[in-house]
């Protein structure tokens, strides 16, 4: 047998380190970071055993050394439970957000097409000749009373077809009647065609935020569901912007209907090709494994392999009549859902805009389009900024702001219109007094209402819900434009104003006392 010694060999990064020892043993000394392994063995080296041994125990430091760094990965993963978290929420934010501005372009025409006319009206009048008022409010008018039918025939629509199908049966109303209003040649066919945008026009406000808030992620309803508001006020700042061109070319409000059948056309394709029907829908009709797959698409496949998005559908599995609306374990959804939005129209939201360009000449502000831009800036602005706010503050808190901050900024408008010491300062408090209320309406008023209601009813009653609570937006949004000249004409602006402030602090009680909240989750579940 031959002795030997190994002499000593400096190793980097864990590699074996051999020391000279004597004959009757070795000493392995491992480095690896700080930590120091010692591993001894008494044997005797010869015909290269040692070295066979040494390797040995270099793949077992080595294997320890690896299993150290995993753990040390994993406890890192497990102490950052909202590092994890915060990445599934945004990759699920990235799955839907595409489907939700797909079924938003149905809200986008909601604000062009009501405000398309507007700017449209005088030109269009000269050209068809349209010399009655009677007509000229028709041609204003018509399109809510076809957007009353449509919120009505909506929601049975969704629940009996579903809510992607229900998209393209509003889109084809909307298609067509502003291909018919771009090429009308006398009232008859620009009436025709508003009916039939305004039919459309009420099933897509019903059945738009029903379904984005059944697609989208509960911990981001909110800021999904703003998405609906927001292109309503997107709608309406497009309509202003192509209204410029009529000042110098008169004939432009033909393209400016025709262009509106652009986003129409696209929302009747992809809501045919694109867009995955509500998993919570699919579910409640009994098509499982189809309800599985598109919430795999949406959500990702571990949300659909855990079964907790079928909970509010396993919980609306009940009737769905029309007298189910108003049963005892309804009745107060309903009456939220109505409620809201009679107190949002009669706190005066579309008066106050429509009267904003006279409010803002007596600022001295002359341009109308500068006047309107202005509102619809703040809108735009307002609801954006109102939009993460949802999830974080919830919906309740938001609602009382909102309302309160408009019945006050309502008070300041009616005190610079009719108290004869402020007079000196009409203008300047009347222009502050208009944004102000118009942003408080978007921080909660204006998105919350529309969000709250998918949420309240179980998914067998949500699009009739819908039905009950678009219909008496619409009903109001035509009393107030029927009523707010003649009103202002035989009190004064001022005391119409104050009716509008007493409207909003009825809001901020009926809030208080009887609305849910249901951030994060349904009132049904």
């Amino acid at each position: 047998m031959l002795r030997s010694s190994i002499a000593s060999v400096n190793c980097v990064s864990a590699r074996p380190l051999l020391c000279r020892s004597s004959t009757r043993g070795v000493c392995l000394q491992v480095l690896s970071g700080r930590r120091t392994v010692r591993q001894r063995s008494a044997y005797s080296m010869s015909d290269g055993g040692s070295l066979t041994k040494v390797a040995h125990a270099g793949n077992v430091v080595q294997r320890a050394a690896g299993a150290r760094r995993i753990s040390r990965d994993v406890e890192a993963a497990a102490a950052s439970p909202a590092a994890a978290e915060a990445s599934t929420d945004a990759d699920a934010l990235r799955r839907v957000l595409p489907f939700v501005l797909v079924a938003a372009l149905g809200a986008l025409l909601f604000g062009y097409h009501v405000s398309v006319v507007n700017a449209a009206l005088q030109p269009l009048s000269e050209e068809l000749l349209l010399r009655s008022a009677a007509v000229k409010g028709a041609v204003v008018s018509t399109v809510l009373a076809g957007a009353c039918v449509g919120s009505f025939a909506g929601g049975p629509v969704a629940d009996a077809v579903g809510r992607a199908k229900a998209l393209r049966f509003a889109a084809g109303p909307l298609a067509l009647g502003a291909l018919l209003c771009g090429f009308a040649s006398g009232a008859q066919q620009l009436l025709l065609g508003r009916l039939i945008c305004g039919f459309g026009l009420g099933v897509a406000s019903g059945v738009v935020p029903l379904y984005i808030s059944e697609i989208s992620p509960p911990k981001q309803r909110g800021l999904l569901g703003s998405v609906n508001q927001l292109t309503i006020c997107t709608g309406i700042l497009v309509a202003l912007l192509a209204g410029l061109p009529l000042s110098s070319h008169p004939g432009a409000w033909r393209p400016m209907f025709w262009a509106a059948s652009l986003p129409a056309a696209v929302l009747f394709v992809l809501a045919g090709s694109m867009l995955p029907e509500s998993p919570v829908w699919l579910s409640r009709a009994g098509r499982t494994s189809e309800a599985d797959v598109a919430a795999s698409r949406l959500w990702g496949a571990d949300v659909a392999a855990s079964g907790n998005w079928n909970v509010s559908a396993d919980a609306g599995s009940g009737a769905s009549s029309w007298a189910a609306l108003v049963a005892p374990a309804n009745a107060r959804a309903t009456l939220v859902a109505a409620g809201l939005f009679v107190i949002q129209q009669f706190a005066g939201i579309n008066a106050v805009v429509y009267f904003s360009n006279t409010v803002f000449r007596s600022a001295g502000i002359e341009s109308d389009t500068l006047a309107s831009a202005a509102v619809a800036l703040v809108n735009v602005t307002g609801t954006a900024a109102a939009a993460r706010a949802l999830d974080r503050a919830g919906r309740r808190p938001l609602l009382l702001a909102s309302f309160a901050g408009m019945g006050i900024a309502l008070a300041l408008l009616s005190a610079a219109l009719t108290m004869p010491a402020l007079e000196a300062f009409a203008g300047p408090l009347s222009f502050l007094g208009t944004l102000a209320y118009v942003a408080a309406f978007a921080s909660g008023a204006g998105p919350v209402p529309s969000l709250l209601v998918a949420e309240l009813y179980p998914p067998a009653l949500r699009g009739k819900g819908q039905s009950v609570a678009m219909l008496s937006h619409w009903v109001c949004n035509f009393l107030i434009g029927q009523s707010f000249l003649s009103a202002v004409q035989a009190y004064g602006v001022g005391a119409v104003y104050a009716c509008f402030a007493a409207v909003c602090a009825l809001g901020v009680a009926f809030v208080a006392h009887v609305v849910p909240e249901t951030n994060h989750g349904t009132a049904s579940t």
